[in-house]
C-alpha cells in the first residue's frame, strides 16, 4: 500500500494493492475521518476516477499523479490468500 499526505491539508491518497483500489481520505480538524473513497474492493480503479473525486473536494492531485500510477503498476501480484480475501469481500459487498 502506498500513502501520501497532501501538504497544508488533512488529506491522504494512495494505492491499496490488496483491495486493488486507489483511495482518498479527508480528515476534519479533530483528525476524524470526514470523507473516504477507496475503502471497498476495486472501488476506484483508475487515476482519472480518483482525480475526478478529488476535484469535487477542491483537491489537486497533480503532484502525486505519476507516483500513484507507478505504485499501481509496480505493485506485487496478489497471492492466493489475498485473491481469496478480495473475492470474499466483493461477494460480501454484492450481497449487501
Amino acid at each position: 500500500m502506498s500513502r501520501y499526505h497532501v501538504p497544508q491539508s488533512d488529506v491522504s491518497v494512495g494505492w491499496d494493492n490488496p483491495l486493488q483500489t486507489y483511495f482518498l481520505q479527508i480528515f476534519d480538524e479533530d483528525e476524524d475521518l470526514a470523507f473516504e473513497v477507496g475503502g471497498q474492493p476495486r472501488e476506484v480503479k483508475t487515476i482519472e476516477a480518483l482525480e475526478a473525486i478529488a476535484s469535487q473536494h477542491n483537491i489537486d492531485l497533480s503532484r502525486y499523479r505519476d507516483q500513484l500510477i507507478r505504485d499501481k503498476a509496480n505493485a506485487a501480484p496478489l497471492n492466493y490468500y489475498q485473491l481469496k480475501n478480495l473475492h470474499f469481500l466483493e461477494k460480501l459487498n454484492s450481497d449487501a
